[in-house]
């Protein structure tokens, strides 16, 4: 029987470590062993394990306090997505047993996120259907899979330790506290040794994959509040293929003065040439004409050609203040094109001009909507939605104007302006320095009907993917052999899948696929291969029937009169069938209803009356 004191021991222990009675009395009845007779050493190997513990943790956290080199990075800056897309491709990212998963879908969030994996936005997703396999197999999987958010896993909040290039390092993540309900996510990188060397090729490294990933893509910003609800910021909206430039629809003069003139801009000696003579190194366009004939279209093509970042501001942001505004133009990197768009429409230019009566009394502007809302609360009245607005805090005329050609305003950049209506902007806007060269868009032309026809119908590399049963379900064609008159089973037939419709090849002639037996010796015409309604790609059109179709579907549409979008979206409906754009082209001109002619769509819903075009 043990002694009180060991019994008072053992509660002792009960209580720091629980179960120790149990197993106590456990060793003593199985192997007649008696713990209270190693008390002692149990507690002497304890705290040698506390003791030991709380050294080595000590010791730890100094050696990395004060013997290694440390990079911190904030979320704010694009280095954080460089940090973390690096991390994500490491193999520690993996491995490691504590780790945060998200299916969040903002884009700042998958801006640093491994793309090595497909996503819903992966263009692998266009190729995922089957040699053999129909649209309505491919989709009921594609819907299934849709349902499930994607999940991304990335190191959790704490410290990591990891090797890489022979060097342990140590990552840590953290959320640091902006005010009572936001956080901010920080990030650290360290290395032992005060040699900050290494942490700058790693830095350098991270920065070139991630470049990598985009490839030749055209990285478009937007501008966003700070996390820290400080001055605007730039945030990663998306990276987007290249826009040929030969799809954008303008004379081609003037398409290659403006490239012209961009590539002279950008050239090296240029910037030494206009400090030697004391001009600002900037450099503005301003695109005018109606809605949809291109005008975004140019800058997002130019930008792709020469491998610029677009960086886009909405002026009408309620968010933005001149303040943010020369914040943001003074972080813009050195080459990049600044987007501007439908500057007519925003603020700065009419509303925030303030006009005063002859007794010095405001009529606009923020002074007069404060008057505005301070008469309709005393008259007990809600105030105007125009009196509301005006007296938001926003950019005005001269604030634009001194960011984008002040004695502080950046340089190395170059700036485009949008606007369907010139005749609105203020003159102060349009000078030289200011917008060095305008390009006006018009209505297409017959010249740009043509090339809208080409462009859609010419055969381009990567078109050839799928047949016609893949793209049109069980109802497509299914036919792999053709019979001759006879009945006979012709052996010289081949099945060639183009990118809209499965054709057979018959002694070398494309003829359509389908049920009905097609005599193996007869030749088709031309038309007959391309007759609408038949299931022949467009591809199987020779460049010179495209020519001839293209000035056939121009002559039957008033020039002038429709942009180059309008006509786009129409070529759209038929783009697999181009006789049928050809022949149904008159019918839907003479149905189109433009929005603000007295209706709401694109074309007339009554088949009773025609559309006003002007």
């Amino acid at each position: 029987m043990a002694s009180p004191s060991a019994m008072v021991t053992e509660r002792l222990f009960e209580t720091f470590i629980p179960g120790f009675s149990i197993a106590s009395r456990t060793l003593d009845s199985v192997f007649h062993i008696d713990l209270s007779n190693y008390l002692q050493y149990l507690i002497g190997v304890a705290a040698v394990f506390v003791a030991t513990k709380y050294v080595l943790e000590g010791a730890t956290l100094l050696l990395w306090r004060y013997f290694s080199s440390t990079v911190d990075v904030g979320v704010d800056d694009e280095v954080y997505n460089y940090v973390m897309y690096w991390l994500s491709r490491q193999p520690f990212s993996n491995n490691t047993p504590s780790f945060s998963a998200s299916s969040r879908t903002e884009l700042d969030f998958h801006s640093y996120l491994n793309r090595g994996r497909k996503s819903h936005s992966d263009d692998g997703y266009d190729s995922d259907i089957g040699s053999d396999e129909d649209f309505d197999t491919y989709w009921e999987r594609t819907k299934r899979r849709g349902k499930l958010k994607q999940l991304h896993f990335t190191p959790s909040i704490g410290s990591h330790y990891f090797r890489y290039k022979g060097r342990l390092l140590k990552f840590n993540r953290s959320k640091q506290k902006l005010s009572a309900f936001t956080f901010s996510d920080h990030v650290s990188i360290s290395c032992l040794g005060w040699d900050t060397s290494f942490l700058k090729e790693l830095l350098e490294e991270a920065q070139q994959e991630y470049i990598r990933r985009d490839g030749d893509k055209t990285i478009i910003y937007r501008s966003a509040k700070g996390s820290k609800g400080e001055d605007s910021n730039w945030s990663r909206c998306m990276a987007r293929h290249p826009r040929p430039m030969s799809t954008v629809v303008l004379d081609s003069n003037q398409k290659q003065d403006f490239m012209q003139d961009v590539k002279d801009y950008l050239h090296p000696f240029t910037r030494r040439w206009y400090a030697n003579r004391g001009i600002p190194y900037r450099r503005g366009y301003l695109f005018h004409g109606p809605p949809g004939c291109g005008k975004t279209s140019l800058c997002f093509a130019a930008a792709g050609d020469l491998g610029l970042k677009i960086y886009i501001i909405n002026l009408n942001s309620r968010n933005l203040t001149e303040e943010g505004l020369a914040s943001l133009f003074s972080s813009l990197p050195a080459r990049c094109m600044v987007l501007l768009e439908d500057i007519d429409t925003a603020g700065v230019i009419t509303n925030n001009r303030a006009d005063s009566n002859s007794d010095g009394t405001a009529t606009t502007g923020p002074a007069a909507a404060e008057a505005a809302i301070k008469t309709a609360a005393k008259e007990g009245k809600a105030p105007s939605a125009q009196a509301a607005d005006q007296s938001r805090p926003g950019v005005s005329l001269s604030g634009l104007l001194n960011t984008i050609d002040g004695i502080a305003s950046s340089e190395g950049r170059i700036l485009v302006m949008t606007t369907n209506h010139i005749e609105n902007l203020d003159p102060a806007l349009l000078r030289p320095g200011r917008v060095d060269m305008t390009i006006r868009f018009e209505y297409a032309d017959t010249n740009a009907l043509q090339d809208l026809y080409r462009t859609i119908y010419t055969k381009l590399d990567g078109d050839i993917k799928y047949s016609t049963r893949q793209r049109h379900g069980r109802s497509g064609s299914k036919a792999k052999s053709m019979k001759d008159a006879n009945g006979k089973a012709n052996c010289n037939v081949k099945v060639a899948k183009h990118d809209d419709a499965s054709v057979a090849q018959v002694n070398g002639v494309l003829a359509p696929s389908s049920n009905a037996s097609t005599p193996h010796n007869t030749t088709l015409t031309p038309h007959q291969k391309q007759a609408p309604g038949t299931g022949i790609h467009r591809h199987s059109l020779s460049p010179a029937d495209i020519d001839s179709l293209a000035i056939e579907f121009a002559s039957r549409i008033p020039a002038g009169k429709f942009t180059p979008a309008e006509i786009q979206g129409y070529l759209l409906r038929h783009k697999y069938s181009p006789h049928k754009a050809v022949e149904g082209v008159e019918e839907w001109v003479n149905g189109f209803v433009r929005e603000g002619d007295g209706g709401v769509g694109s074309e007339k819903n009554d088949k009773g009356g025609k559309g006003v075009i002007s």
